[in-house]
């Protein structure tokens, strides 16, 4: 078993400079156009990535990897869940529940680690 991970995509305003995970606004939108390249695009304000507005627009936030130019971070599940949380104005007893299935998750990927590291599979 892998432990998976998924991307977190973010994408910064280029006219305020803020950041945000992609799909914690209502308006986000992610497409593939025709060359299989991602595209970002605020569907209320019509904004994208790649515009050629200086002072409007969004960028991909990503990692400098070296030896490999740029990066999109990869994150646990239960990490995932758990950067969420401050995103979304949940209820303290959502929040409460939702914290409870990223510590079983967590607990998961450990177990499946401690099994892994007695079979000399990590190496």
């Amino acid at each position: 078993m892998r432990i998976p991970r998924v991307p977190l995509i973010k994408v910064y305003d280029r006219f305020d400079m803020k950041e945000h995970i992609v799909g914690t606004d209502s308006h986000d939108w992610l497409y593939v156009d025709d060359e299989k390249r991602i595209h970002y695009m605020n569907l209320q304000n019509g904004y994208e990535n790649g515009s050629d507005l200086r002072s409007y627009g969004y960028g991909f936030v990503a990692e400098s990897v070296s030896g490999y130019g740029k990066a999109i971070q990869l994150i646990r599940v239960d990490e995932l869940l758990e950067m969420y949380l401050p995103e979304f104005g949940f209820s303290d007893e959502a929040a409460a529940e939702i914290k409870k299935a990223a510590a079983i998750i967590r607990d998961c990927y450990q177990q499946e680690l401690d099994a892994r590291w007695k079979k000399g599979d990590l190496l």
